[in-house]
């Protein structure tokens, strides 16, 4: 398949349209004059609760993502566009926080839901095959606010009741699924992956691991609800490109970089084989991370909802 990709927070815009509310990457603030070093240094900082209260009433500063390309009204003409080049394939997500504003709703939005139905028809009238990623860093604010991020496990059937929301709904018109984008970038943006506030644990670090892990039990879920359904799906994970190489051939260099990269990429071991790899668990308990994995939440990864025969990885280099 040959084709592109976006992301429903960095192209949608429509800030407030159809009862949608903010996201991770709705309160991030364009900051004029910063290197991009300088902005990497800031997400690998995190946001505290206080800047994300902050940035939700500030009128002093831009925020790109509430307003992106206005492809949330613009989509019929940028997808003929992309028609017109040759594509065949396009690759979006849908905003949680559109369909569950808050995340923690019984209900979907059906404004939102009408929506992306009509965005899905005209990709598919345009010949393209959509590739639909249900989490693209929109994770609802309210889930930060109230919940604590992905690390509190009251969120993983949120998710998981979102992700069977839309293969309920698009099922039929979507073969192609990614459940979580860059599901590794988690020391690298533990805000937008994970919505964790930097001041709210007193181990950052085991937040992280433990959100997700979260995150890896909730897409599960998704994926054992999917084998029920009487369509052709195809789920996969996402990992962003992190290699590290060694400084020199000196054995400890190596060494080092080997166990980096391990900690870069355990997570499809985890996806695909249902069961965490030693290294991994070795370097929990080297590093006193408690991490809580229930029984049932075992039995569930090792059922497996990704690495089967027909499910697919997408391996993504510099992504954002």
């Amino acid at each position: 398949m040959w084709g592109g990709a976006i992301a429903a927070n960095q192209a949608e815009g429509a800030f407030t349209a159809d009862g949608k509310k903010p996201n991770t990457s709705d309160v991030q603030p364009y900051l004029k004059g910063l290197s991009n070093q300088e902005i990497q240094e800031i997400e690998k900082e995190g946001m505290t609760l206080k800047q994300v209260r902050e940035h939700l009433d500030d009128t002093s500063h831009y925020y790109p993502k509430r307003h992106g390309i206005d492809f949330y009204h613009t989509y019929e003409a940028d997808l003929e566009l992309l028609a017109e080049m040759g594509f065949k394939t396009f690759r979006t997500s849908i905003d949680w926080s559109r369909i569950f504003p808050n995340g923690d709703e019984r209900e979907p939005n059906e404004e939102a839901l009408s929506h992306y139905g009509r965005m899905i028809d005209k990709i598919i009238s345009l010949d393209m095959e959509p590739i639909i990623t249900m989490l693209h860093y929109e994770t609802p604010i309210g889930i930060t606010l109230h919940y604590g991020g992905w690390q509190n496990k009251q969120v993983i059937d949120m998710f998981a009741r979102y992700g069977k929301v839309l293969l309920d709904r698009f099922g039929g018109q979507v073969k192609y699924w990614i459940v979580i984008n860059q599901i590794n970038m988690i020391q690298i943006e533990p805000f937008l992956s994970l919505a964790l506030c930097s001041d709210q644990f007193e181990n950052q670090e085991e937040a992280e691991y433990q959100a997700v892990h979260n995150q890896m039990v909730a897409s599960a879920k998704i994926k054992e609800y999917a084998k029920e359904l009487p369509f052709d799906l195809e789920i996969g994970t996402m990992v962003a490109d992190g290699t590290t190489y060694p400084y020199s051939c000196k054995p400890d260099d190596v060494v080092l970089a080997m166990r980096h990269n391990r900690m870069q990429y355990f997570f499809t071991d985890v996806q695909f084989n249902g069961v965490y790899p030693k290294y991994a668990l070795n370097y929990f308990a080297e590093n006193k991370l408690t991490i809580e994995m229930t029984a049932e939440e075992k039995k569930i990864a090792k059922r497996k909802y990704v690495g089967l025969s027909r499910d697919f990885l997408l391996f993504l280099a510099n992504g954002r």
